[in-house]
């Protein structure tokens, strides 16, 4: 687990980006709750898996910060294909960790693994994400489906990893062929 820092620079990035994929998907259903809040602590989780790899040493593609990009991966390596999934803080422990089982087949076709990401609940203009890890596509196939979902909510078919099972950030594939 590495726990970034954001600067008010970044948050604000995060936000302009935000505000334009909700204003992409306003009038569609997702899988998940479909709010700015919810646009803007994916984009945080994204900028923070990026500085991660960076710090790792990865030359990475930032696809997440193209919204003309939404369908591909979100980060590019020459190692992997990338999709990052943060939730908040609050509701890491009971609905983290998860991939609606309607949404797996999409997420395989653009991303080789996922990157897991979490932070408080209310956004600040320097605030802390902790990217926990990260998981393979074909471990979120193998892992447990369950219905998550807040008690008298909408419940959602989901896979999801328990904590034990998330791989260390350190374990990230490498490789040395082309970047895109």
């Amino acid at each position: 687990m590495k726990i970034i820092q954001l600067s008010s620079d970044q948050v604000n990035r995060a936000t302009r980006l935000a505000e334009e994929t909700l204003a992409l998907f306003a009038e569609k259903q997702g899988h998940y709750t479909n709010d700015l809040n919810s646009h803007l602590r994916g984009k945080l989780g994204e900028i923070a898996a990026s500085q991660v790899l960076q710090e790792q040493g990865y030359e990475v593609k930032d696809l997440w910060a193209d919204v003309k990009a939404l369908s591909q991966a979100d980060i590019v390596s020459r190692a992997f294909k990338a999709d990052v999934k943060t939730w908040n803080r609050r509701f890491w422990p009971e609905f983290g960790r998860c991939v609606a089982v309607g949404q797996l087949p999409l997420l395989a076709k653009k991303a080789d693994l996922v990157i897991w990401c979490y932070c408080a609940e209310v956004v600040e203009p320097s605030m802390k994400v902790k990217v926990v890890g990260w998981n393979s596509i074909e471990d979120i196939e193998n892992a447990p489906k369950r219905l998550t979902g807040p008690t008298g909510g909408r419940l959602v078919q989901n896979f999801q990893l328990d904590d034990e099972s998330i791989r260390s950030l350190d374990s990230l594939p490498r490789s040395t062929g082309q970047l895109f």
